[in-house]
């Protein structure tokens, strides 16, 4: 007897496994006369023995349950393409791979999209790439601003004591800005 596949466990599963490196909030205005909306990135390395790999880069909008900005935000990142990044970012990038987790999020609250980013040498160079390459050309094709890298410390990845289903919550306080909801979650601050 075949067992189903459950897709959103097995996502959940490699998301958790990730080596997380940084976070950085971002403002996005996504329509002509909207409001700006804030969101946060989540980097992640994965690294090849002979020191090529590839940035897993998370996006986490609040669309505030809007689906005009769910839809624009969607729009944002079809240009995103593997053309326009390898342009505005040099001959380092291997690949670019857009992946829309959207579908998968169980709340229609937040707009999540990922993309990989492969480069011929990754390992030691993670700062020197994002700081000067990667986050330049997400400003220009996102047209957003982020705010300074967050970079995690080895003590900051090791594994924590996640709290109670029922204590735990994705959706940061009333007053509270989606880096500092990261920064508790990862840094203990």
């Amino acid at each position: 007897m075949e067992e189903a596949y459950d897709v959103l466990k097995s996502l959940l599963s490699t998301k958790a496994s990730e080596r997380m490196i940084a976070f950085a909030g971002f403002v996005v205005q996504p329509e002509e006369n909207g409001a700006d909306r804030e969101g946060v990135l989540k980097i992640a390395a994965s690294h090849r023995p002979d020191g090529s790999g590839y940035l897993t880069l998370t996006f986490i909008v609040d669309t505030e349950d809007n689906q005009d900005v769910r839809h624009h935000l969607a729009e944002l990142f079809k240009e995103s393409d593997q053309q326009v990044l390898r342009e505005l970012m040099g001959k380092e990038v291997e690949m670019l791979l857009g992946i829309p987790l959207d579908c998968m999020a169980r709340s229609q609250t937040f707009f999540v999209q990922e993309l990989h980013v492969y480069f011929r040498l990754l390992k030691g160079q993670e700062k020197r790439l994002l700081n000067e390459q990667v986050i330049p050309a997400l400003r220009k094709i996102l047209l957003c601003s982020f705010d300074s890298i967050e970079w995690l410390t080895e003590e900051s990845q090791k594994p924590k004591i996640i709290p109670p289903r029922e204590s735990f919550t994705l959706a940061p306080e009333e007053g509270t800005s989606f880096k500092a909801l990261f920064n508790r979650w990862f840094k203990g601050a």
